[in-house]
């Protein structure tokens, strides 16, 4: 299904108004998620190889665990508006459903 609709006038497509658009909030919390979790996996990795014989290797993945961790927030933050926005619009066309 798609957001747009047709002009009949000259055929071509013109955005749809900006109440008909519904964000897709879980991919961005599946995204957030997966990242944290994985960057916690990496940094708990990192903190094993500090013992072990390959200590310069480990500030790489910590940073890149940690690098991680902060993409999934920011992520995990969008998915999270996303969701809200969408109750949001639906109360709202719940509302207006039963007004009528």
């Amino acid at each position: 299904m798609s957001d747009e609709t047709v002009d009949e006038t000259s055929s071509t497509p013109k955005a749809a108004s900006t109440r008909q658009v519904v964000h897709s909030s879980a991919s961005s919390l599946t995204i957030g998620l997966c990242l944290i979790l994985g960057g916690g996996v990496v940094i708990f990795l990192a903190g094993v190889l500090v013992a072990g014989p390959l200590p310069g290797g480990s500030m790489i993945l910590m940073f890149l665990g940690g690098t991680a961790i902060v993409f999934g927030v920011v992520q995990l933050v969008i998915g999270v508006y996303q969701l809200a926005d969408n109750i949001d619009r639906t109360a709202q066309a719940v509302l207006n459903g039963q007004r009528r």
